[in-house]
Parts: structure tokens; sequence; C-alpha cells
């Protein structure tokens, strides 16, 4: 009785997760155009990166914007030839807020566990 419930189930189940597999309507993932007009906002993202060094006592950051990496004496253009470090992470947030950016997320690592280094902000820009 098991098997014959069986080989009645498994078709059944086999036919759902055939019509699951299904293309996706390509004009739904489509990114969407803003209308720029002038005075408009839009949301800028940045990924902020911490790399630990002087054995873990501070972190050198660098920011991902997307289409280039910076590091953060580039951003906040300094002339230093050494490049800036952070006691903490809150001491990198606390600059990135005074720049107008918003904490979002913290970023997964490869192994999908959180990690306190690495992080997403925003900000809102103003088209002129």
């Amino acid at each position: 009785m098991k098997k014959a419930l069986l080989l009645l189930v498994i078709p059944f189940g086999l036919s759902l997760s055939a019509s699951a597999q299904t293309q996706p309507n390509p004009e739904y993932y489509q990114p969407t155009k803003l209308q720029e007009a002038p005075g408009s906002q839009a949301e800028e993202y940045v990924q902020v990166l911490l790399t630990p060094t002087d054995w873990g006592k501070s972190y050198k950051v660098r920011l991902e914007f997307g289409d280039r990496i910076v590091s953060i004496n580039q951003y906040l253009k300094t002339d230093a030839k050494e490049e800036r470090s952070f006691p903490t992470t809150v001491a990198v947030m606390n600059l990135m807020n005074e720049q107008g950016w918003e904490f979002l997320n913290f970023i997964p690592d490869t192994d999908g566990k959180f990690d306190y280094r690495r992080f997403l902000m925003k900000r809102k820009i103003v088209k002129a």
C-alpha cells in the first residue's frame, strides 16, 4: 500500500517542481529609469570595508561605490601620505554620518555570517 501511494505522489511532486522552473519575465527585471527633473532626489550607496591593522588595534577603511573603490583619504580629499586609521567601527560610522551617510545593514561574508567590518550605507543626493 505504501509503495503504491509513493508511486502516485512522486509524479505529482515532479510536475509541481517542473512548473515552478519557468523563465522570469525579462521586463520585470529591467532597472527602472529615474525621471531626472531639476532638484529631484536620488540615493547613493556605498559599501564600507574595514581592514584590521596593528593586530586589530585599528582599522583602515576602503569605500566601494560600485564603479570605483577609494580609500578614506581619497574620499575626504586629504593630502596625508599615511592612510588614516580608526580605532573602532563606530568611529568610521560617525565620520560617515557627518558626511551625510546613513547606516543600512551589515553585509554577510562568504560563509553567510555577519561581520561588523562590512556594512552598507546610503545618502540622499539632489540632482542639479
